[in-house]
């Protein structure tokens, strides 16, 4: 793979991550 790739895969993933820690904060704090 190319390096170009490596980092469209890296961002992709760190999007891909801070999106469920959002969702999973959210679904937290409406029940309460």
């Amino acid at each position: 793979m190319t390096v170009y790739l490596l980092k469209r895969l890296a961002v992709a993933l760190i999007t891909l991550v801070l999106a469920s820690m959002v969702v999973f904060v959210v679904l937290e704090i409406i029940p309460g």
